[in-house]
């Protein structure tokens, strides 16, 4: 596979993962306590609006916020930038939490 030079979306997609996990680690919500609660999130629904690509090894910044919830799932939206405020992508995310005993939304 020859390289394009520009990040893929696949790649947006680890990023919004890597942000989201980050931020819940922050606020002493992250794997740890979520695996001690029994489950586990699980994503169900990405819409990605793509603008432009960045390139591979450019500073972007990268950030996420819950934007609601309610019985069965939670969603939150994501964006990457450059360091001027120019959006590449903006990513929406659509989560359901897994009791691992059950196999059902906990």
């Amino acid at each position: 596979m020859r390289s394009t030079g520009f990040v893929t979306t696949g790649m947006l997609i680890n990023m919004a993962v890597l942000v989201s996990a980050k931020q819940s680690d922050s606020l002493q919500v992250g794997t740890d306590f979520v695996n001690d609660n029994g489950g586990g999130w699980v994503i169900t629904n990405y819409e990605i609006n793509v603008n432009d690509l960045p390139r591979i090894d450019e500073v972007v910044v990268l950030g996420t916020r819950a934007t609601s919830y309610n019985r069965y799932f939670a969603f939150r939206e994501f964006w990457v930038r450059d360091q001027s405020g120019h959006e590449y992508a903006h990513i929406a995310g659509m989560f359901v939490f897994m009791d691992f005993a059950s196999r059902k939304n906990g």
